[in-house]
């Protein structure tokens, strides 16, 4: 099931392994079919109903794993149960236990607007015959990004697009740093997301977005994530010692969905 890119790809993440998972907060991690799993970027959020939905991207594959309460305790995965895990894989096969999987997370802490637990779980992918296992799963100080259950996660931060011509307003926006790079992750009302990355030294002016370059942008909803092929990113300010950051963007995906008329303003 994995292949040889996939597991250069995660040794990369895991050339730090030998360090605590203290030192690499927030850290959302695990074992994908005994492959060492990082998470490059990770927030949770608090949605509607209750629940509270744990995510992390690596540049190849997404995770989701929800509790369907924001409370220290046990909650199971599987078809009939409100809590799920969901995993994209660097392919775009999309795996859920909400497909006769089984599992569990453990939320152990939540403090300061963080959650911490631990979780496994073996998922399926619909339709498929097919299983993927993920053990041994971290989640360490994961920020909440709206901590407070229907405030709608709003902040000083702004993020804007049209989704083939519909509107987007992100209700959550997340930054994250990762060597010389910056993540933007944006959710919706519908939990749709909008990631945006670029080096953090990036001078204002406009780039090129690609799928491998150092300016890339993805679209995903719940059925899995999709690159974008082609686009363009503007910086109109970009300030490392204030932490600000605003721009523009536009992409188009894999399948054809084109993002368009895209403003940010971020802190970081």
């Amino acid at each position: 099931m994995r292949n040889l890119l996939l597991l250069f790809s995660t040794l990369l993440l895991a050339s730090s392994c030998s360090e605590t998972i203290e030192t690499n907060t927030p850290a959302l991690q695990g074992e994908v079919d005994n492959v060492f799993f990082r998470a490059v970027t990770s927030n949770a959020t608090i949605n509607t109903d209750g629940s509270v939905t744990i995510s992390g991207e690596t540049a190849l594959e997404t995770i989701e794993v929800t509790a369907e309460s924001l409370e220290v305790g046990t909650y199971l995965f599987g078809s009939d149960s409100n809590s799920e895990a969901n995993f994209t894989t660097f392919d775009d096969a999309f795996y859920t236990t909400d497909n006769s999987g089984n599992g569990k997370i453990v939320i152990s802490n939540i403090e300061e607007g963080k959650i911490t637990a631990t979780f496994n779980f073996n998922a399926r992918r619909p339709g498929i015959n097919d299983t993927l296992n993920f053990q041994e799963g971290i989640i360490y100080e994961v920020p909440i990004t709206n901590a407070v259950p229907g405030d709608g996660g709003q902040n000083n931060d702004q993020f804007t697009a049209l989704v083939d011509g519909a509107n987007y307003t992100a209700v959550t926006t997340q930054t994250n740093v990762a060597g010389n790079t910056l993540f933007i992750i944006a959710n919706n009302q519908q939990n749709f997301v909008i990631n945006l990355s670029f080096p953090l030294d990036t001078a204002t002016g406009d780039f090129e977005i690609t799928e491998g370059g150092d300016y890339r942008a993805s679209y995903a909803i719940s059925g899995g994530s999709e690159n974008a092929i082609s686009g363009m990113i503007t910086i109109t300010t970009n300030d490392n010692a204030a932490g600000t950051a605003s721009g523009s963007f536009q992409f188009e995906t894999t399948s054809g969905i084109m993002v368009t008329n895209g403003n940010f303003t971020i802190t970081y």
